[in-house]
């Protein structure tokens, strides 16, 4: 039988409505054939394609009389017909079949065309067992120098990598012929550095095809039927796909989810495929993963293999206070209509979107509780007519001691306490106005194993500047310079922005220092200090050991009893020159703290061991003897 006779044979199958979705979607193509479905043994060809909802769909199938190159390139050709000659598929994606490869070529000349990573792992590693007999060899191979190879980033990460393996490999000329003659000549279609500058959406295997050869099969009775009972339970199938094609499109349209309201997704939130959200919402994570090299580290493939931000768009847009915007988002990802439909949301300019969301927000809150509407016309109010505020500062209330003596309350201490108190008194400063720990109102929340170590305190002016006025306190003398240890902490921020962006956090720096920056006298919780972060500029500008003693909701849980040490130091100092100590209490408000010598050390804050300057290194082992003894202390 001549090919052109092979050729007639050939029946190509595709269901009208699935040609209209390939239509809408004509992006990522795979194919792969199929065996044991008829009872002539032609091989089932399918052709398998993807929604914005990483959904699959069968776009269209044939039984191949065989798999030769004419072969392949009929049914590709149907398949232009199909799609249309004014659309070119970004991707193809199949296993080596060197017939399918050619075809590609000449009927789809300017379409991507990717090999199956999956496949290519497994016959590697199948190859190699079987030159040494031994599945550890097979896999030590895949997962060592052949994982480098294929996960390669740069050209000469991949050079780098190929040279090694054959430098390891030497002794077995046979595994280095074979990974060069199959593989190594394909590169461009599997190694990471190449397939990164293809517009795949995430997709480098034809696990989807897979996936969709055990779906129809489980369709099939029996692996005998005839060419015509093959076809009537295909079709009657893919009708139970488009339907939850049609689900999961209109579910991206109408369903808001309540994680991607927040920036720097609540703007396409509703307006893009839920699985586009679920994508964006990791490479956040990953941009916050990266802290403050993501600038460096970004890599940025996925502004070419998504067509979506890549994690340092994204923390450019969260900086900005502006989220992302629509027109920043790939067609695919937001056509979530079938055929004609909207043909994608259309986006606008950066105002009208932002307009348009405002709206939207605007008819939840019409939509809310009457409360919430009042108190978000406030907002808006006092945004729009600052002026108009009648906001008055609250007086200063100076009587920090509670209740007058008289009406005293306080029980009569235990037997226990009256030994805390003898302690305590031993060493007690009794000058100035650094008072007995014993007397204090907030003694009962302050770690009760530190009570014997506590010499002396001093409760500042609680009126929302009591953090800063305890530092001024004890570095200037003067608690009324607030305002001055405002500024210096800002100061010291500000000089080094990407040290405290690891602290602070890479998109709330800004925030955190418009936080610190007030000399306006009494504030509310917007301006108060922050532990455990405002501490590190202090302990840094200072160059002072910084301890923040507290305790958590149960006696057992001493947090945050921690230690703060300089991020950095200036040339030639050694090590921290005082120790300054701070508690919260109640967690609302800042006392100072004085200590015994040579007290527990509570644990040095993760943070510094994690960001800290090269200039502090060993700072914490200084310490060492009495971290032991804070450790024995709350055992």
């Amino acid at each position: 039988m001549s090919d052109d006779e092979g050729v007639l044979q050939h029946a190509f199958m595709a269901h009208p409505v699935m040609v209209d979705i390939l239509r809408t979607y004509p992006y990522v193509i795979g194919v792969d054939s199929t065996y044991k479905t008829n009872r002539y043994g032609m091989p089932f060809f399918e052709i398998v394609s993807v929604t914005p909802t990483n959904q699959n769909f069968l776009v269209a199938y044939v039984f191949m009389r065989n798999e030769s190159t004419t072969s392949y390139r009929w049914v590709l050709q149907r398949l232009r017909d199909v799609i249309g000659y004014n659309k070119e598929p970004p991707v193809f994606l199949t296993d080596r079949e060197l017939g399918l490869c050619a075809a590609l070529r000449e009927v789809f000349p300017g379409t991507s065309h990717l090999l199956c990573r999956w496949h290519i792992n497994k016959d590697v590693e199948a190859r190699v067992t079987a030159m040494f007999k031994s599945k550890k060899i097979g896999a030590s191979f895949k997962n060592g120098k052949w994982k480098r190879i294929m996960d390669a980033a740069t050209e000469e990460d991949y050079e780098a990598a190929v040279e090694n393996m054959k430098d390891k490999w030497a002794s077995f000329p046979a595994v280095i012929q074979y990974v060069e003659n199959t593989w190594l000549c394909h590169k461009t279609k599997f190694v990471t550095f190449w397939t990164n500058q293809v517009l795949h959406y995430g997709n480098t295997s034809t696990c989807r095809v897979e996936s969709q050869h055990s779906a129809v099969k489980m369709w099939f009775d029996s692996s005998t039927g005839s060419l015509d009972t093959v076809w009537a339970r295909v079709h009657s199938h893919i009708g139970n796909q488009i339907i939850a094609i049609r689900n999961g499109l209109e579910a991206s349209r109408s369903k808001i989810g309540q994680k991607y309201r927040q920036l720097p997704l609540s703007r396409i939130n509703g307006k893009v495929s839920q699985h586009c959200l679920k994508v964006l919402d990791e490479e956040t994570r990953r941009m916050r993963e990266l802290s403050y090299q993501v600038h460096e580290r970004c890599g940025c493939a996925m502004r070419v293999t998504h067509g979506l931000p890549c994690a340092c768009q994204i923390h450019d847009s969260l900086a900005a206070g502006k989220g992302l915007y629509i027109r920043q988002i790939h067609l695919f990802w937001r056509t979530l209509f079938i055929g004609s439909g909207d043909g994608g949301t259309v986006p606008g300019n950066d105002s009208t979107e932002d307009a348009t969301h405002f709206r939207s927000l605007m008819e939840e809150v019409f939509d809310s509780d009457p409360a919430v509407l009042r108190n978000v016309s406030r907002i808006i109010e006092e945004e729009l007519h600052p002026d108009h505020s009648d906001l008055r500062e609250p007086a200063v209330n100076h009587r920090v001691r509670g209740r007058p003596r008289n009406n005293d309350t306080r029980r009569d201490r235990s037997y226990f306490e009256h030994v805390n108190r003898q302690h305590t008194e031993r060493g007690a400063r009794q000058t100035g106005d650094v008072n007995d720990i014993s007397q204090s109102r907030y003694r009962h929340m302050l770690p009760g194993p530190m009570l014997p170590y506590i010499t002396g305190w001093k409760d500042v002016i609680g009126d929302g500047n009591c953090g800063f006025r305890c530092v001024a306190e004890f570095f200037f003398g003067d608690q009324g310079r607030w305002y001055d240890a405002r500024e210096t902490i800002e100061n010291e921020v500000l000089g080094y922005r990407a040290l405290y962006e690891r602290i602070y956090g890479l998109v709330r720096l800004e925030i955190n220092v418009q936080r610190i920056r007030w000399d306006g006298g009494a504030v509310d919780s917007r301006h108060w200090m922050v532990a455990i972060q405002d501490l590190f500029p202090i302990a840094t500008w200072f160059n002072a050991a910084v301890i923040i003693l507290g305790v958590g909701q149960t006696p057992t849980c001493y947090y945050p009893c921690l230690t703060i040490l300089p991020l950095r130091a200036r040339r030639g100092v050694t090590a921290p020159e005082r120790e300054f100590v701070i508690a919260t209490v109640g967690a609302s408000h800042f006392i100072c703290i004085e200590l015994a010598p040579d007290s527990p050390f509570p644990p040095v804050a993760g943070w510094w061991t994690e960001h800290h300057d090269p200039s502090v290194d060993g700072w914490d082992q200084r310490y060492e003897a009495r971290r032991n003894m804070w450790d024995a202390l709350i055992r």
